[in-house]
Order: C-alpha cells, then structure tokens, then sequence
C-alpha cells in the first residue's frame, strides 16, 4: 500500500485523493463479519475453555503447545472444506499407529500422549470454534471460513470496485473474492 501510494506521488506527481487501501485480511474479516481475535487474546480465551474440559492442564503446558495446535487448526479452516473431518483423521491415524505398535509389543507412552493430544483436541476445538463465534470473535481461519459462507451475499451488496494488486497466491476465499469482483 505504502509502495503504490509513494509511486503515485512521486511518478505521476498524483496529489488528489487516493482510493482505500485494504489488506486481503481486512477484506475477509469485513466479509466474515466476525471480530478478529489474535496473540495473548487467543491463548487465554482459548486456556480458559480448555481448563473446562480438561481441568489438570497447567497454563505453562498448555502455552508450549498451543499455538503450534491453533496455527494448524487456522490451516484446516483455510484450505480444507471441513475442519473436524481434518482432526477426525488425525486422530484416526494415531490411533492406528498407536493399534501398529500395540500388534508388534510397543506399547510407547510417546504415541499414547499423541494419540491423547489429538483426541482432546478433536474434542476441545468445535466446542472453542462455538464459543468464539457465540461472542463474535474468529481466528484467522474462522474468519476464512465464516467468508466462504458470507461471500455471495456480500458481492450481491456492496457498491465498491475493487483492484487486487500483489498476490502471487491465493488461499481459497482470495480466489473466491477475485472470481466475485
């Protein structure tokens, strides 16, 4: 944005009024109509859902897991068309794994704990996904997926020309809103 802008004033010695400048993460919280919620935010929201269900979680345990989880859970939400199919499967493949090792005499804690880790996740996360949305609020793939759904609607109403500039990839809601406009 700051580039274009700069290159407007200085190349073409521009000096009327500029158009709105909007990053493709603004566009799609616009869209999703939800309130984006992010960093330590997050966390504690999240933390103290979690403790609802699983009460023996320490906040120190929790933190060195779950952002790594919510990076992931915001992929699932970006670039597949079900979330909890997606953690269905990854629990499907620990346990499996975890049944392998059983079969051939290892019965390892380590896949026990991954197997337990993905099950309290499929669990914990659709109930997160309703409490953030109860209050408004989406991570950056709910925000992705609240668009997909608001998408239509929005481009049937609203009265704006949009250009899109820089991209060199598009998740799927960003192709979407270049097909739509």
């Amino acid at each position: 944005m700051i580039f274009i802008k700069d290159r407007l004033k200085k190349k073409y010695q521009y000096s009327g009024f500029l158009p709105d400048f909007f990053t493709a993460e603004e566009i799609i919280a616009e869209i999703s109509r939800k309130i984006p919620i992010q960093n330590i935010s997050i966390i504690l929201f999240a933390y103290a859902k979690y403790i609802e269900y699983f009460p023996s979680e320490s906040f120190d345990n929790f933190i060195k897991w779950f952002p790594t989880l919510l990076k992931d859970w915001d992929d699932m939400m970006k670039f597949s068309k079900n979330d909890e199919a997606v953690l269905s499967y990854m629990i499907d493949d620990e346990r499996i794994k975890n049944w392998s090792n059983q079969k051939i005499g290892d019965e390892s804690e380590v896949f026990k704990k991954n197997y337990d880790f993905w099950k309290n996740a499929g669990e914990f996360l659709p109930k997160l996904k309703e409490s953030l949305l109860e209050k408004g609020f989406a991570t950056s793939g709910m925000l992705h997926e609240e668009a997909k759904k608001n998408i239509q609607e929005y481009c049937n109403n609203i009265d704006k020309k949009f250009v899109f500039v820089g991209f060199n990839a598009f998740t799927p809601i960003e192709e979407l809103l270049v097909k739509n406009f």
